[in-house]
């Protein structure tokens, strides 16, 4: 169920990055994507450490492009 849990939540967080970074048809798209990819669901419904290595690697890249857009780089 853990393992679910950060799946789902990784298709958010990929949809808030794409938002972040082009626009929000750009997320929508990257998070449709994500949700219908083979390998997402799999390790997904599986209990390994992938589906949460996956959402922390997106949560960085979130905060990393968040913090480079509010200095203005």
């Amino acid at each position: 169920l853990l393992s679910v849990c950060f799946g789902v939540l990784s298709v958010w967080i990929i949809f808030r990055l794409g938002t972040e970074i082009i626009s929000k048809t750009a997320g929508l798209f990257c998070s449709f994507l994500t949700a219908f990819n083979y390998y997402h669901i799999l390790s997904s419904q599986e209990l390994t450490i992938y589906s949460m290595l996956f959402c922390f690697v997106l949560v960085s890249y979130y905060f990393f492009f968040r913090s480079m857009r509010r200095i203005g780089i």
